[in-house]
């Protein structure tokens, strides 16, 4: 296998998690332009309209698995020093444009921008001072985590009167309570332990492969025995996040979730997965070239970048929108349905040409950095003749 140094393409990786990004970027827009994920009366003028929104119900667990995956590649990948430096730079730069496009009161939004860049700096903190040990008592301790309820707490910690501080932090906590206010999305608890988990699983991973043995991850008989009863086991549980209502239940309804009804959805593609990490499944998946261009794709190979970009184009084309519908709300109306079939269509091909060209430019100053660093190092140093001879 390819050494750590040369990272490869993982193929059924990028294949889900392609397929979650288009659930996230026709979310986003949704709820940049309506304020709410699912446009009130679309569904039954337009079959684009419907089928995104049945699109948005099955992948309502798109966040999480976006977020388990990022953390996963980053911990198998695990770049160091100017790597680490520009992920924590696209994590902090994402919070800020977050918490413009929020107008939060406090100057500052939480979202899976802080959670991951929480997330990912504990562990990566501990991984450095206490070794791998400490990633894998992180792990164990994020995966116990998301089977607690912790949002539970919240009757034991009110107060009568709480500051507008208090109650922001026990937002970002994960102990409010959803009976009062909305709450917020990706709560320290017990999301942080999603983040911890699976890092610990891209640690994992590492380990075996830098010991040549990649060949231990092929699915044997047992453990598809053991996932066939699992999976079948999670049946009667399902459905409950392809109910999940908008507005201000949305944070409680996605993120509070019992944890069983948790755990039931999201062991599907946590195994679709682990069969990605299957040898013999990277090596077919490796033939076809349809997969391949898909991982050559620059939202594959500069993920948060892309990431990113829609944040910005969203609420670029939703105030541009809404504008339009202050000057002329006439022609919007003619207009309008017509619009948003066409955006739901080309938005992942929008956001594809965005990330490249946006990869390019970025390569580009960085290498006339480089040029401009090596010119001036170039430069000859001329001393003045002071007479004599050598």
């Amino acid at each position: 296998m390819n050494s750590s140094s040369t990272p490869v393409r993982w193929y059924g990786l990028d294949l889900i998690r392609l397929v979650c990004f288009l659930c996230i970027m026709l979310f986003h827009f949704g709820l940049f332009y309506f304020g709410d994920p699912e446009p009130p009366h679309y569904v039954d003028e337009s079959r684009i309209i419907w089928v995104v929104i049945w699109l948005l119900r099955v992948g309502a667990q798109s966040g999480f698995i976006i977020a388990f995956l990022s953390t996963l590649l980053l911990s198998l990948n695990k770049k160091a020093g100017s790597g680490r430096w520009k992920l924590f730079g696209v994590l902090a730069l994402g919070w800020l444009v977050l918490s413009l496009q929020m107008h939060s009161p406090w100057g500052i939004s939480w979202d899976v921008f802080g959670l991951i860049f929480a997330g990912i700096s504990t562990v990566m903190a501990a991984e450095a001072a206490l070794g791998t040990g400490a990633v894998r008592i992180l792990g164990v301790l994020g995966y116990l985590m998301l089977w607690l309820p912790f949002w539970q707490l919240a009757p034991y910690l009110h107060a009568d009167y709480a500051s507008p501080v208090q109650e922001a932090l026990k937002n970002i906590v994960g102990v409010a309570s959803c009976d009062m206010r909305e709450v917020s999305e990706w709560p320290l608890l017990p999301w942080t332990g999603l983040v911890w988990f699976g890092y610990w699983m891209g640690a994992e991973i590492r380990r075996l492969r830098d010991a040549g043995q990649m060949a231990s991850l092929c699915v044997n008989r047992q453990e598809a025995v053991a996932w066939t009863v699992i999976l079948v086991a999670t049946v009667p549980q399902l459905g409950a996040y392809f109910h999940i209502r908008g507005g201000p239940y949305f944070s409680c309804d996605a993120y509070r979730q019992a944890p069983v009804i948790f755990w039931s959805h999201f062991v599907w593609p946590l195994f679709l997965i682990r069969c990605s990490f299957d040898p013999r499944v990277q090596a077919r998946l490796s033939l076809q070239g349809w997969v391949r261009r898909v991982s050559d794709l620059a939202i594959s190979r500069k993920f948060w970048l892309a990431y990113l970009l829609q944040y910005v184009s969203g609420t670029a084309i939703a105030y541009a929108l809404n504008y339009w519908e202050m000057v002329d709300p006439g022609s919007l109306a003619v207009w309008e349905l017509p619009l948003l079939e066409f955006l739901c269509l080309t938005i992942l091909f929008q956001t594809e040409l965005m990330t490249a060209r946006a990869d390019k430019l970025i390569r580009a100053v960085s290498k006339w950095r480089v040029q401009r660093h090596r010119g001036a190092s170039a430069v000859p140093i001329v001393l003045p003749v002071e007479g004599g001879t050598l």
